[in-house]
Order: structure tokens, then sequence, then C-alpha cells
């Protein structure tokens, strides 16, 4: 009976608890494994939409631009993009010392900021002073280029005195221009003339509710203020804290466009 008693006896405690042990520490290993994945997935994807809105801003600004050029031959109002591109061109100083730089934009995010609650005194959204080029701060808005007017729904200014809310914020997830649906539009010719209910048709997202991450700033030559500048620099940036990140991420780009009307003055 004792034989077959010693040879059915269970594990002892020591062994229980080194199988815990050993079960704990694979499993503590293998979910920072996989937390780890999962923090360099979410980075590449912000990385990726970052790139895919700074390559929106730089596409927007040379589709304008080239408009501007190919429509130089016709008159003044059949050039759509002529006042917008004039637009542009005006938030653009001459003093490129003063465009702060991704290394300084990198020291923290939330500086550029009030508080996280908009627009204040920080290195890039400086409103305080319209000498500083930090007050020139603006994006485009890519889903609706207006041709007349003031154009406040497709360029988006930092200091944007014609509306009582500042549209630029700190980056919540990734640099991004939130968008935000216009009013519902009624069209009663879609049920033809049999039927006299209208239908409301599905609103488009074209209107730019918060800026979040990223901005413009347009620099041009530094030249006397009787001469015409021959190119204009416009940098665009952009600054957010990746998950699990101590400190922000900055990429952006620089793109330059030339003045043809500083050619058309010297050359003919």
């Amino acid at each position: 009976m004792s034989k077959v008693l010693k040879s059915r006896r269970g594990d002892t405690l020591i062994e229980v608890v080194l199988g815990f042990a050993i079960f704990s520490t694979v499993a503590a290993f293998t979910i920072a494994i996989m937390n780890s994945s999962l923090t360099n997935a979410e980075a590449a994807l912000e990385l990726t939409l970052a790139r895919n809105e700074i390559d929106a801003q730089a596409e927007t600004l040379r589709f304008v631009h080239n408009s501007f050029l190919n429509d130089r031959n016709y008159e003044s109002s059949s050039q759509p993009y002529r006042n917008l591109w004039i637009a542009i061109r005006k938030l653009a100083t001459a003093d490129a010392s003063r465009v702060p730089r991704l290394s300084d934009s990198a020291q923290d995010c939330g500086a550029l900021y009030n508080d996280g609650t908009g627009l204040g005194t920080g290195s890039i959204y400086n409103i305080s002073s319209s000498a500083s080029p930090s007050a020139r701060a603006f994006v485009l808005n890519t889903r609706k280029l207006q041709t007349t007017g003031d154009f406040d729904t497709t360029l988006i200014t930092a200091d944007n005195s014609s509306s009582s809310t500042m549209l630029f914020y700190n980056s919540t997830l990734n640099p991004r221009l939130v968008y935000t649906n216009g009013e519902n539009t009624t069209d009663d010719t879609l049920l033809g003339s049999e039927l006299d209910d209208e239908v409301t048709t599905t609103p488009a997202y074209d209107t730019v509710a918060r800026v979040e991450g990223i901005w413009d700033v347009a620099v041009k030559e530094n030249v006397a203020s009787d001469e015409l500048s021959r190119f204009y620099d416009f940098h665009v940036y952009t600054c957010w804290f990746p998950p699990g990140a101590k400190r922000p991420t900055t990429i952006g780009t620089i793109i330059r466009l030339y003045n043809p009307e500083y050619i058309e003055e010297s050359y003919f």
C-alpha cells in the first residue's frame, strides 16, 4: 500500500513555486514584447500619417502656385487662384533666422501653445507680436480651396482676427487637420417630379475644426523693400508625442517656389 502512495505523490511546494515563477517570467517577457511591438506599430503609423499631412500641404502649395503660373497670360479675373496665391505670399517673412527650427520645437510641443487651450506666447504660434514670423503660421485647407472672398475657410492662419476661436492646438494623436461637416443641404430634385419630399444629402467634411501639431511658415528672399523677391520658401513642420515617448517627434520639409513677377520684371 505504501509503495502505491509513494508512486502517486504530488509536486512539492518548491516545485509549484518554481513553476509559477517560470510561467510569470515568460508571461511578463511576452507581454513586454507585445507592448513594444504595438508601440512601434503605432509610432510607425503616426509617422506615416504625419508625412501624409506634410505632403498634402506641400502639394496644395505647389498646385496653387502652378495654377497661378499657368494662368498668367489670362486676365486677372480669369485667374482663379491668383488672389489665393497673393494672400499666401503676403504671410511670408523676410527674416529666415527667426523661423523656428525643428530642434527648437522638439523641446516640448506643448510649449508652442498656451496651457494646451489654444495659441499663446509659444515659440511657434506667438500671436502677441505682428513682427514675428511665428504670427504668420498657417495651414491650407486641402479639401476646400476658395478662389474668391477672404479665404477664411481655405487659408487658416494662426492669428485669425476674423475668428473668435483659434484653431491651432497641440496634437492629441498625430499631426492632422480635423475636419467637420457643414450644414446639411436639401435637394428635392433627387426624387424626381413624382414626390415632393425633400432629401437630406450627405454633408461634406471640408471645414477645418482644429489644426493639431502642424503648421506652415513662409519665408521670402530678404531684399530691399522696393525689390521683388525671387522665391518663397515654405517650411512645413510637425510636432507630436508618439505613444510612450518622453520626447516629441518632429519632421518637416521645405519647398521653394519661384516668383514669376521677378522674372518678368528682370528679363522682359
